[in-house]
């Protein structure tokens, strides 16, 4: 991943047979030199936000296999049916 700025990734567990189940952490990226993580990687079943903290920046994602549009795996929760334990608003 190329990373320009600071980007907090927000990540959601609702896997019950995982022991991090319900937890909602915050990682924050920045470009190398910065003491930040410069990489994450998100595994199959956490949802995951992106948050940007910088006035700018850029991110280059390379996913494996790439995205197939006949069997798109995004889904998108609305707000108000997000659990209680995301809580972008105290991070």
């Amino acid at each position: 991943m190329l990373m320009l700025g600071q980007l907090d990734i927000g990540l959601y567990d609702p896997r019950p047979s995982s022991s991090s189940f319900r937890a909602f952490t915050v990682v924050s990226l920045g470009q190398a030199g910065t003491g930040l993580s410069t990489a994450v990687r998100i595994p199959p079943g956490v949802w995951h936000s992106l948050r940007w903290m910088s006035d700018s920046g850029m991110f280059l994602v390379a996913k494996s296999p790439g995205y197939n549009q006949k069997t798109p795996d995004e889904i998108r929760i609305p707000m108000h049916e997000l659990p209680v334990e995301i809580t972008w608003d105290t991070v």
